[in-house]
């Protein structure tokens, strides 16, 4: 598989040139100076618009990772709770009815469920 290559990769995020997001045209029926300032305008635009776009892909990859890191975080970290939850909760559920502490039924099950996860 062959890649696109560093300069390209670059020209993506920060396309200094412009991409010709904006296609309109310019009248050419005007006199030669009104069409050049109009050309060069339309260019100059262009060229901002590209390089913002290309900030914005920036963040958005940032932003990206940020948010899959905070949902691997929570998944990581729901099952713990709820495994120790559940031991806390049997414990004191067996302490009341039966007088002592036996939790080893449902948490076995969880962690046996959190290490396939």
């Amino acid at each position: 598989m062959q890649g696109i290559g560093f300069r390209a990769f670059l020209y993506e995020y920060f396309p200094i040139f412009g991409k010709d997001y904006i296609t309109m045209e310019v009248n050419k029926d005007t006199n030669k100076y009104l069409y050049a300032i109009q050309k060069a305008g339309v260019k100059v635009f262009d060229i901002i618009l590209s390089l913002f776009l290309g900030l914005l892909d920036i963040v958005g990859l940032f932003a990206k990772i940020i948010s899959l890191s905070f949902r691997l975080f929570g998944n990581m970290t729901s099952g713990t709770v709820l495994l120790g939850i559940t031991v806390v909760g049997l414990s004191g559920m067996t302490q009341n009815w039966f007088g002592f502490e036996f939790p080893v039924g449902l948490p076995v099950i969880v962690y046996l469920q959190e290490i396939l996860v």
